[in-house]
Protein backbone atom coordinates (compact mmCIF):
# COMPACT_ATOMS: atom_id res chain seq x y z
CA UNK A 1 0.00 0.00 0.00
CA UNK A 2 1.54 3.53 -0.77
CA UNK A 3 -1.04 6.49 -0.92
CA UNK A 4 0.01 10.76 -0.68
CA UNK A 5 -2.59 12.81 0.76
CA UNK A 6 -2.56 16.32 1.90
CA UNK A 7 -2.00 16.61 5.60
CA UNK A 8 -4.83 18.10 6.51
CA UNK A 9 -7.17 16.31 4.80
CA UNK A 10 -5.70 13.16 5.97
CA UNK A 11 -6.16 14.63 9.76
CA UNK A 12 -9.60 15.45 9.12
CA UNK A 13 -10.51 11.94 7.92
CA UNK A 14 -8.73 10.57 10.67
CA UNK A 15 -10.32 12.51 13.23
CA UNK A 16 -13.88 11.64 12.05
CA UNK A 17 -13.54 7.82 12.53
CA UNK A 18 -10.97 7.71 15.90
CA UNK A 19 -13.64 8.67 17.99
CA UNK A 20 -15.04 4.69 17.24
CA UNK A 21 -11.68 2.96 18.67
CA UNK A 22 -11.68 1.31 21.53
CA UNK A 23 -8.34 1.18 23.51
CA UNK A 24 -9.18 -0.48 26.32
CA UNK A 25 -10.84 -3.91 24.37
CA UNK A 26 -9.01 -7.19 24.76
CA UNK A 27 -8.80 -7.24 21.18
CA UNK A 28 -5.40 -5.16 20.25
CA UNK A 29 -7.11 -4.66 16.59
CA UNK A 30 -9.77 -2.51 17.76
CA UNK A 31 -7.14 0.27 18.93
CA UNK A 32 -6.40 0.37 15.32
CA UNK A 33 -7.90 1.71 12.46
CA UNK A 34 -7.88 0.17 9.20
CA UNK A 35 -6.36 1.58 5.99
CA UNK A 36 -7.26 0.35 2.55
CA UNK A 37 -6.28 2.09 -0.25
CA UNK A 38 -7.95 1.68 -3.88
CA UNK A 39 -6.69 3.36 -6.96
CA UNK A 40 -8.23 7.03 -6.50
CA UNK A 41 -9.48 6.67 -2.91
CA UNK A 42 -8.65 5.96 0.79
CA UNK A 43 -11.12 4.19 2.85
CA UNK A 44 -10.55 4.57 6.81
CA UNK A 45 -12.46 2.52 9.13
CA UNK A 46 -12.39 2.16 12.98
CA UNK A 47 -15.06 0.29 15.30
CA UNK A 48 -15.43 -1.17 18.64
CA UNK A 49 -17.87 -3.71 17.29
CA UNK A 50 -20.79 -1.89 19.16
CA UNK A 51 -20.42 1.69 16.52
CA UNK A 52 -18.25 1.62 13.71
CA UNK A 53 -17.04 4.73 11.64
CA UNK A 54 -16.36 4.50 7.71
CA UNK A 55 -15.19 7.73 6.03
CA UNK A 56 -13.80 7.61 1.97
CA UNK A 57 -11.18 10.25 1.17
CA UNK A 58 -10.48 10.90 -2.53
CA UNK A 59 -7.21 11.04 -3.97
CA UNK A 60 -5.76 12.97 -6.33
CA UNK A 61 -2.61 10.63 -6.74
CA UNK A 62 -3.31 7.48 -8.06
CA UNK A 63 -2.56 4.41 -4.50
CA UNK A 64 -1.00 1.71 -4.27
CA UNK A 65 -3.13 -0.81 -3.44
CA UNK A 66 -3.13 -2.58 0.08
CA UNK A 67 -4.44 -2.47 3.17
CA UNK A 68 -3.04 -2.23 6.54
CA UNK A 69 -4.29 -1.33 10.31
CA UNK A 70 -2.49 0.88 12.46
CA UNK A 71 -2.79 3.11 15.88
CA UNK A 72 -5.21 4.98 16.37
CA UNK A 73 -3.78 7.27 18.74
CA UNK A 74 -0.18 7.22 18.07
CA UNK A 75 -0.94 7.67 14.17
CA UNK A 76 -3.66 10.71 14.59
CA UNK A 77 -0.67 12.21 17.13
CA UNK A 78 1.50 12.16 14.55
CA UNK A 79 -0.29 13.77 11.21
CA UNK A 80 -1.45 15.96 13.64
CA UNK A 81 2.05 17.66 14.21
CA UNK A 82 2.72 17.29 10.33
CA UNK A 83 3.67 20.56 8.66
CA UNK A 84 0.79 21.60 5.83
CA UNK A 85 2.66 19.42 2.91
CA UNK A 86 2.14 16.10 1.19
CA UNK A 87 2.30 13.04 3.42
CA UNK A 88 3.16 9.65 2.23
CA UNK A 89 1.91 6.94 3.84
CA UNK A 90 3.73 3.23 2.59
CA UNK A 91 3.05 0.06 4.12
CA UNK A 92 5.28 -3.33 3.70
CA UNK A 93 3.94 -7.07 4.05
CA UNK A 94 5.61 -7.15 7.21
CA UNK A 95 2.91 -4.60 8.43
CA UNK A 96 5.10 -1.72 9.34
CA UNK A 97 4.11 1.81 8.13
CA UNK A 98 6.73 4.38 6.84
CA UNK A 99 5.03 7.82 6.85
CA UNK A 100 7.25 11.01 5.04
CA UNK A 101 6.46 14.19 5.27
CA UNK A 102 9.39 16.90 4.23
CA UNK A 103 12.21 15.81 6.46
CA UNK A 104 10.04 14.10 8.96
CA UNK A 105 10.16 10.08 8.94
CA UNK A 106 8.30 7.82 10.91
CA UNK A 107 7.99 3.82 11.13
CA UNK A 108 5.13 2.81 12.94
CA UNK A 109 4.03 -1.21 13.08
CA UNK A 110 0.48 -2.45 12.09
CA UNK A 111 -1.67 -5.24 12.43
CA UNK A 112 -3.00 -7.77 9.30
CA UNK A 113 -5.78 -5.66 7.79
CA UNK A 114 -7.55 -9.76 7.41
CA UNK A 115 -7.73 -9.44 11.23
CA UNK A 116 -10.15 -6.29 11.62
CA UNK A 117 -13.66 -6.78 11.87
CA UNK A 118 -15.96 -6.93 9.08
CA UNK A 119 -18.13 -3.65 9.09
CA UNK A 120 -20.81 -3.73 7.04
CA UNK A 121 -23.38 -6.58 6.59
CA UNK A 122 -26.00 -6.91 4.31
CA UNK A 123 -28.86 -4.58 4.01
CA UNK A 124 -32.34 -6.13 5.72
CA UNK A 125 -34.31 -3.87 4.51
CA UNK A 126 -35.49 -0.72 3.10
CA UNK A 127 -34.53 2.84 3.78
CA UNK A 128 -35.58 6.26 4.71
CA UNK A 129 -33.75 9.67 4.07
CA UNK A 130 -33.73 13.46 5.28
CA UNK A 131 -31.58 16.03 5.46
CA UNK A 132 -28.61 16.28 7.57
CA UNK A 133 -29.54 19.38 9.53
CA UNK A 134 -33.00 17.87 9.96
CA UNK A 135 -31.70 14.85 12.01
CA UNK A 136 -29.05 16.75 13.82
CA UNK A 137 -31.55 19.45 15.45
CA UNK A 138 -34.00 16.21 15.97
CA UNK A 139 -31.01 14.47 18.16
CA UNK A 140 -30.59 17.93 19.65
CA UNK A 141 -33.77 18.25 21.13
CA UNK A 142 -34.19 14.78 22.59
CA UNK A 143 -30.31 13.86 23.46
CA UNK A 144 -30.70 15.37 26.62
CA UNK A 145 -33.06 13.58 28.00
CA UNK A 146 -31.33 10.03 27.90
CA UNK A 147 -31.10 8.12 30.88
CA UNK A 148 -27.54 7.73 32.18
CA UNK A 149 -28.40 5.39 34.97
CA UNK A 150 -27.50 1.56 34.36
CA UNK A 151 -30.45 0.29 36.48
CA UNK A 152 -32.59 0.40 33.09
CA UNK A 153 -30.37 -0.10 30.19
CA UNK A 154 -33.24 0.38 27.40
CA UNK A 155 -33.17 4.16 28.48
CA UNK A 156 -29.92 4.23 28.17
CA UNK A 157 -30.40 5.59 24.57
CA UNK A 158 -33.08 7.13 21.83
CA UNK A 159 -36.09 5.38 19.92
CA UNK A 160 -36.13 6.24 16.26
CA UNK A 161 -39.22 5.33 15.11
CA UNK A 162 -41.74 6.21 11.87
CA UNK A 163 -44.91 7.18 11.58
CA UNK A 164 -46.52 7.72 8.43
CA UNK A 165 -44.00 10.15 6.62
CA UNK A 166 -42.27 11.22 9.95
CA UNK A 167 -39.38 10.52 11.44
CA UNK A 168 -39.52 10.42 15.44
CA UNK A 169 -37.08 10.51 18.02
CA UNK A 170 -38.10 9.63 21.70
CA UNK A 171 -35.88 9.96 24.69
CA UNK A 172 -36.56 9.67 28.61
CA UNK A 173 -34.75 9.13 31.69
CA UNK A 174 -38.40 8.16 33.72
CA UNK A 175 -38.88 11.64 34.93
CA UNK A 176 -38.66 13.82 31.47
CA UNK A 177 -39.59 12.70 28.32
CA UNK A 178 -38.41 14.74 24.54
CA UNK A 179 -40.08 13.92 21.61
CA UNK A 180 -39.35 15.64 18.09
CA UNK A 181 -40.07 14.49 14.33
CA UNK A 182 -39.51 15.74 11.08
CA UNK A 183 -40.55 14.87 7.57
CA UNK A 184 -38.88 12.48 5.53
CA UNK A 185 -37.43 12.68 1.96
CA UNK A 186 -38.07 9.13 0.99
CA UNK A 187 -40.61 6.71 3.73
CA UNK A 188 -39.77 3.22 3.48
CA UNK A 189 -43.17 0.67 3.21
CA UNK A 190 -42.28 -1.11 6.22
CA UNK A 191 -42.22 1.02 9.70
CA UNK A 192 -38.74 0.94 11.09
CA UNK A 193 -38.23 1.22 14.96
CA UNK A 194 -35.15 0.45 16.98
CA UNK A 195 -33.14 2.48 19.93
CA UNK A 196 -29.78 3.68 19.23
CA UNK A 197 -27.14 3.64 22.10
CA UNK A 198 -25.85 6.73 23.54
CA UNK A 199 -22.26 6.71 21.89
CA UNK A 200 -24.57 6.28 18.46
CA UNK A 201 -26.43 9.56 19.17
CA UNK A 202 -23.32 11.75 20.48
CA UNK A 203 -21.47 10.64 17.09
CA UNK A 204 -24.34 11.38 15.37
CA UNK A 205 -24.89 14.96 16.78
CA UNK A 206 -21.11 15.53 15.77
CA UNK A 207 -20.55 14.76 12.75
CA UNK A 208 -23.52 15.45 11.23
CA UNK A 209 -23.79 19.19 9.68
CA UNK A 210 -26.61 21.59 9.61
CA UNK A 211 -26.90 21.94 5.72
CA UNK A 212 -29.01 20.16 3.08
CA UNK A 213 -26.92 17.15 2.40
CA UNK A 214 -29.18 13.22 2.81
CA UNK A 215 -28.56 10.85 5.04
CA UNK A 216 -30.24 7.16 4.69
CA UNK A 217 -30.85 5.13 7.31
CA UNK A 218 -31.50 1.69 6.56
CA UNK A 219 -31.42 -1.41 8.68
CA UNK A 220 -28.79 -4.11 8.49
CA UNK A 221 -28.70 -8.24 9.59
CA UNK A 222 -27.06 -8.79 12.65
CA UNK A 223 -29.84 -6.07 14.81
CA UNK A 224 -27.76 -3.49 13.04
CA UNK A 225 -28.56 0.08 11.70
CA UNK A 226 -26.47 1.99 8.88
CA UNK A 227 -26.44 5.88 8.53
CA UNK A 228 -24.82 7.21 5.67
CA UNK A 229 -24.18 10.71 4.78
CA UNK A 230 -21.31 12.33 2.46
CA UNK A 231 -18.37 10.02 2.86
CA UNK A 232 -18.87 8.78 5.94
CA UNK A 233 -20.79 5.79 7.37
CA UNK A 234 -21.92 4.64 10.96
CA UNK A 235 -23.05 1.00 11.79
CA UNK A 236 -24.39 0.46 14.61
CA UNK A 237 -25.93 -2.33 16.95
CA UNK A 238 -29.44 -1.64 18.63
CA UNK A 239 -30.38 -1.90 22.28
CA UNK A 240 -32.67 -4.83 22.51
CA UNK A 241 -35.52 -4.56 24.40
CA UNK A 242 -39.02 -2.48 24.86
CA UNK A 243 -38.73 0.73 24.77
CA UNK A 244 -41.40 2.17 27.25
CA UNK A 245 -44.97 3.49 25.75
CA UNK A 246 -44.42 6.59 25.60
CA UNK A 247 -47.39 8.00 23.97
CA UNK A 248 -49.65 6.52 27.17
CA UNK A 249 -48.12 9.61 29.13
CA UNK A 250 -48.67 12.19 26.93
CA UNK A 251 -51.22 14.49 28.20
CA UNK A 252 -54.15 16.22 25.54
CA UNK A 253 -53.59 19.80 24.98
CA UNK A 254 -54.86 22.21 27.69
CA UNK A 255 -57.21 25.23 27.41
CA UNK A 256 -54.89 27.20 29.93
CA UNK A 257 -51.69 28.06 28.35
CA UNK A 258 -49.21 31.25 28.43
CA UNK A 259 -46.58 32.83 26.29
CA UNK A 260 -43.66 34.58 26.77
CA UNK A 261 -40.15 35.53 25.92
CA UNK A 262 -38.05 32.52 25.86
CA UNK A 263 -34.75 34.81 26.58
CA UNK A 264 -36.30 36.28 29.59
CA UNK A 265 -38.09 33.11 31.00
CA UNK A 266 -34.49 31.75 30.65
CA UNK A 267 -33.28 34.06 33.01
CA UNK A 268 -35.51 33.98 35.37
CA UNK A 269 -34.72 30.57 35.50
CA UNK A 270 -31.16 30.82 35.69
CA UNK A 271 -31.43 33.41 38.89
CA UNK A 272 -33.28 31.48 40.43
CA UNK A 273 -31.22 27.92 40.02
CA UNK A 274 -28.54 29.81 42.20
CA UNK A 275 -31.01 29.22 44.85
Amino acid sequence: MRIIIPQPQLLKHLQIVEHAVNERSTLPILANILFQAEENELVLTATDLDVGIQCRCPLTQPAERGAVTLPARKFTTIIKELPNESVMVEAKKNQTATVTCGTSHFRIPGLPAEDFPTLLQTPGGEGVSLSQGELKALITKTSYAMSIEETRFILNGTLITTQKNALVLVATDGRRLAIALAALNTASKQPLQAVLPTKTIRELGRLLTDDDGEVTITPVKDNQFVFKFGPVSIVTRLIEGQFPSYDKVIQPPSKNTVSCSRALLTNAIRRASLM
